[in-house]
């Protein structure tokens, strides 16, 4: 935003008839006012050094240029004159670098930045009417890695994503399309992820560790020229109108995962700090990866109870994919086959340049359901319900539907059509299906949310209950665990179920052993 207001001087430097004006700034009919803008522009990552952090130097806008459309995280190029301006802070003179622009231009970093001439377009056109287009967009994407041709589909939809509703009250529903990639380490999530950071023309790759609360939303910071307070947008404000790119999601703290939650649905950041009431716009998409907390995905354990994640941030994911590292004889061999050929020989159908083109054309096309998909989307929803049965601690919900809704919109996007007929709907349903059943590590519908039905919740706390008396009577010394194990067997409990909840509260540290053999609740 651009804050108009006068900096008068500390101290006036007229002495008329031995008077000084004591500090006021007179305005008369010969004052010109000048609207000014301070940027703050960044080294672009590209061409960073690896050993540096990005430099920043503030470049002042006056006139016209102050009155540019610049959003944070444009990519700019600035012509101008380099000066060196000081001011006094603690009796000390303090030098600043800046730059006085004469011209300001923004640099392709957006969809609607893209040059595209009247032969690009029909060459676009003709493609979309092609057949296997969809295939052949998928071969496009992480040329490199083998096969995982669904992770690669969704992640294409996510990126031509569906148009952004507004309700009859005047609130939105999100048109971006979030992704998880959940998988055995080495598999190529990380290689997938930054493939895709440099499709797209704004994308911003983070890596979870590294990764703050604010530094994924905004910071307010204090600046040292004038003092005022100033709102910084982090990385999905910078993201935005383009894809968020998060590496290793799980190690994010959980206060710093719980900044993403405003991000993910209202795809908004709102700051109210210092005195600042600000909300930052960033409809970004989100495209995730996370590695299971046992270093490799147990089959028998649900997906809640593999990843460190909680149920309220899986749930606004549209899809989520497993990714196993299973030993294969024949998949082996192709795979060495693959990783072994010349560069040359996976070159993909169409260079990035022509896929960047063809999803900026696609963004402009805004697509509606026609009735027969409509009503396929009924029948699917319904049906998923069923399956929900009355043994759902969280049933699937209205978000699954708009995740299925998206996902059709985009692939009639992809064909460039301005209506989703029953073939979008099916490939969307078809995504949908693979995430939740396939892939077997949601055994039912119902734990879509939580990774366990209301029956294993119910188990779980009745055999807490049961150690939690047990551990009362038997003092420090703790239980047998083989006597723990019968207690719950003549309660009704299968000894494969008790020994599951007993091992996980042992790893939550919700179970001690006093002594080999002896178990005591510490919770």
């Amino acid at each position: 935003r651009i804050d108009f207001f006068v900096l008068a001087p500390e101290r006036c430097t007229k002495n008329e008839n031995g008077v000084k004006c004591g500090g006021t700034l007179v305005l008369s009919e010969d004052t010109t006012s000048v609207l000014t803008a301070t940027l703050k522009v960044q080294d672009a990552v590209d061409f960073a050094r690896f050993d540096e952090a990005p430099l920043e130097i503030p470049v002042i806008l006056r006139g016209e240029l102050a009155a540019e459309e610049l959003t944070q995280g444009d990519a700019v190029v600035v012509t101008g004159v380099l000066r060196v301006s000081s001011f006094l802070k603690s009796s000390s003179a303090i030098l600043t670098v800046y730059v006085e622009a004469f011209d300001v231009s923004r640099d392709v970093k957006d969809y609607r930045d893209l040059e595209i001439t009247e032969e690009e377009r029909k060459r676009i056109q003709e493609v979309a009417a092609g057949p296997d287009v969809k295939q052949k967009l998928i071969s496009c994407i992480a040329p490199s890695i083998k096969g995982r041709e669904e992770v690669k589909e969704g992640i294409l939809l996510a990126l031509f994503g569906a148009p952004r509703e507004q309700n009859p009250d005047g609130t939105f529903v999100r048109g971006d399309i979030h992704v998880l990639i959940v998988g055995d380490p080495g598999v190529g999530k990380s290689q997938m992820l930054l493939a895709v950071s440099k499709l797209v023309p704004r994308g911003v790759y983070v890596s979870g560790p590294r990764a703050s609360g604010v530094g994924l939303t905004a910071a307010v910071v204090k600046d040292e020229m004038t003092g005022r307070f100033m709102v910084h947008g982090g990385s999905a404000v910078l993201a935005n109108g383009g894809v968020l790119i998060v590496d290793e999601f799980d190690k994010m703290s959980k206060d710093d995962r719980g900044a993403l939650h405003e991000v993910l649905e209202q795809q908004t950041v709102t700051v109210a700090k210092a005195g600042i009431h600000a909300q930052l716009p960033a409809r970004c998409t989100l495209i995730a990866a996370a590695n299971p907390k046992f270093g490799s995905y147990q089959r028998e354990m649900s997906l809640a109870e593999n990843i460190d994640l909680p149920p309220t941030i899986l749930s606004r994911f549209d899809l989520i994919f497993l990714i196993q590292d299973s030993a294969s004889e024949r998949e082996d061999e192709e795979i060495a086959r693959f990783v072994l050929k010349k560069e040359d020989e996976k070159a993909p159908p169409f260079p990035p340049e022509f896929v960047r083109k063809y999803i900026a054309v696609a963004k402009s096309v805004n697509p509606v359901l026609s009735e027969e998909a409509a009503e396929l989307l009924r029948k699917f929803f319904v049906e998923v319900r069923k399956k929900c049965g009355q043994d759902a601690a969280v049933k699937v919900g209205v978000r699954q539907l708009e995740a299925a809704k998206r996902l059709a919109l985009a692939h009639a996007r992809m064909r460039l059509s301005r209506k989703a007929e029953k073939q979008d709907v099916e490939a969307a349903i078809s995504l949908m299906n693979f995430f939740l059943e396939e892939e077997g590590f949601l055994t039912e519908l119902s734990q879509l949310e939580v990774g366990k039905t209301t029956k294993q919740v119910k188990e779980e706390e009745a055999v807490r209950e049961i150690l939690k008396k047990m551990s009362a009577q038997a003092g420090a010394e703790g239980v047998l665990e083989a006597d723990f194990v019968i207690t719950c067997k003549e309660e009704g409990y299968e000894e494969r179920i008790v020994r599951k909840i007993l091992e996980a509260m042992k790893r939550n540290g919700e179970v001690v052993e006093p002594k080999i053999g002896r178990i005591k609740a510490v919770f």
